[in-house]
């Protein structure tokens, strides 16, 4: 069947399972997704007359019904702009890249949604809204970041370099919005309170959430030098 869009999340977000590089099978066993049948003829194409270096838009449309299917609830249009090369069957190490970021800047929003709701909690309160706020918010800050940095990715892209330069962009808007998080923080928070066992305020959320981001985007960091 085909799989139903999901209004909160963007195009990007679910590149793994429209890149056709990344459709694998495991013997005799059946792919536990396929890409769309467009990108597969793209894909074969840019095997025989499209440049690798040629710039691609990809739409996705679809509808979310409710009430029993009878009515219309929401209608998505989203786009992505790429390079041929994404499309390419033989890419993996570019297309490997793309998609690591993409996961990365899922952990990375899922780091300040979670700080948010630490501290949401060490102050009192329940973690749910603040935490599904700022998730939503990081999402939003890296949307138009990550939409560029994928449409500069082409054939002579060195994976290594662009990935560092993804994660240094990721943790930069986490940082900021982390920073912003543990500003306005209530005064409550810096004491704390003891939550599920133990006791939890705005430095430990702190310092569970530069935890988070290390590895959410370990090649933002300077590596640690061997003792």
């Amino acid at each position: 069947m085909p799989r139903a869009h999901d209004p909160k999340r963007a195009i990007w977000r679910g590149l793994r399972s429209i890149l056709p590089a990344t459709a694998t099978t495991q013997g005799s066993d059946a792919a536990s997704a396929l890409s769309p049948a467009v990108l597969e003829w793209v894909s074969y194409l840019t095997e025989l007359v499209i440049d690798p270096n040629h710039p691609l838009r990809v739409r996705a449309l679809g509808m979310v019904y409710g009430n029993n299917n009878s009515v219309t609830d929401e209608i998505i249009d989203d786009a992505l702009s790429l390079r041929a090369v994404l499309l390419k069957r033989d890419a993996e190490p570019v297309v490997g890249i793309a998609v690591a970021c993409a996961e990365a800047a899922e952990l990375v929003a899922r780091a300040v949604g979670k700080l948010a709701g630490n501290l949401a909690s060490a102050a009192g309160g329940d973690p749910a809204g603040p935490r599904d706020r700022a998730t939503e918010t990081a999402f939003a800050e890296l949307d138009v970041l990550f939409r560029t940095w994928l449409s500069g990715l082409g054939p002579d892209s060195n994976p290594t370099e662009e990935q560092i330069v993804w994660h240094h962009r990721a943790r930069h808007v986490a940082v900021d919005l982390g920073n912003d998080l543990v500003a306005r923080a209530p005064a409550v928070a810096w004491v704390g309170r003891s939550v599920k066992g133990r006791w939890l305020t705005s430095n430990h959320a702190s310092d569970w959430f530069r935890r988070d981001l290390h590895a959410a985007v370990p090649l933002a960091y300077d590596p640690v030098p061997a003792a």
